[in-house]
């Protein structure tokens, strides 16, 4: 922190004296994670990971306070001048909020005409947002839209009864500034690099997901076959599906829905030829698929941390190698 003229004493003497430094206030520290906040399923990046990132981040911003410097890009910056810093966040304006399902808020935000939001296929991004009591809340998000998407980047975000970020997501409104850094996530991917995708995912674990099928689907010289199960309570709880249909159309996409809640008689709500599975993911389900698979596949996990681990032991058990499979 020297070339800040500022280190960690300083920080700690001035939040230690806030009643004799009234002039300053400087944000509260991120809180540690518990270790049983970490799943244990080898997350790159790991809960601690990130909280080492936001101490950084953190330690930063506050040097910048006591300089007497402004902490963030904001509303001076001109839209076409915002850019993703995987090291400092940037504030970008939320342009429009849909409520896509009864649990699901799709959130377009907005990014200079000309401009993308500067993502590679699998990379996500890190959204803050600061309590009543002035605390600072993090969590990860991928952009459920394509990463050569223009003007514009969308989230498809779930919103838990008792979620702390969800209580104040749910409270965004048109016209507001998120803070946002990144990117962020290590899944390397290049053009034909498989000869299939084979996507295992729940609830909405499906994000990032939809950003590597749109992405490659927009890719006229991509070949690669693309296989996504979506597990899901229901139905009518199935997130991106207006973009699932759509992909539908390709020779190289199918999806197969599993779902463990759907009520008897639902089915004709269906599209016709929709695969829809009542039930779980299981063994007998993924082994199926990966017999349907050419053998140079990898395979894509995303959801709960129940559903990761439960999915990461049954390739296990089916001697899949690690290196064919990326756990986002």
């Amino acid at each position: 922190m020297s070339e800040n003229n500022c280190d960690l004493k300083d920080i700690k003497q001035v939040m230690n004296d806030t009643e004799q430094n009234t002039s300053v206030l400087l944000p509260k520290c991120p809180e540690k994670p518990l270790a049983s906040d970490c799943c244990g399923n080898g997350c790159d990046p790991c809960v601690f990971d990130i909280y080492q990132d936001e101490l950084s981040v953190w330690e930063a911003e506050c040097c910048q306070i006591l300089r007497g410097d402004e902490p963030h890009s904001r509303t001076d910056e001109s839209i076409e001048a915002k850019q993703l810093k995987p090291d400092k966040y940037t504030s970008f304006l939320v342009e429009s909020i849909v409520q896509e399902t009864p649990y699901i808020k799709r959130i377009k935000c907005k990014l200079g005409p000309k401009q993308k939001l500067g993502l590679s296929i699998g990379q996500h991004i890190i959204i803050k947002c600061k309590n009543p009591n002035g605390s600072s809340i993090t969590r990860q998000y991928t952009p459920i839209s394509s990463i050569d998407t223009v003007g514009c980047f969308e989230l498809g975000i779930k919103i838990y009864d008792k979620g702390e970020m969800s209580q104040l997501i749910k409270h965004w409104s048109v016209g507001e500034e998120i803070l946002v850094r990144g990117p962020l996530g290590t899944f390397s991917y290049t053009r034909n690099k498989y000869e299939c995708l084979l996507m295992i995912c729940a609830g909405t674990g499906v994000a990032p997901m939809c950003q590597v099928v749109g992405s490659l689907l927009e890719d006229d010289l991509e070949e690669t076959r693309l296989r996504l199960i979506y597990a899901c309570p229901s139905y009518s709880q199935l997130m991106a599906k207006t973009e699932l249909d759509e992909w539908s159309q390709f020779w190289n996409f199918s999806v197969a829905y599993v779902l463990s809640q759907e009520s008897a008689g639902s089915s004709q709500s269906y599209r016709y030829g929709e695969i829809v599975i009542n039930g779980y993911v299981n063994q007998e389900l993924v082994e199926k698929e990966l017999k349907s698979c050419p053998l140079k596949t990898c395979v894509l996990v995303c959801g709960t941390p129940a559903f990761e681990a439960a999915v990461l032991n049954i390739l296990k058990e089916l001697n899949l190698s690690k290196d064919c499979i990326h756990k986002f």
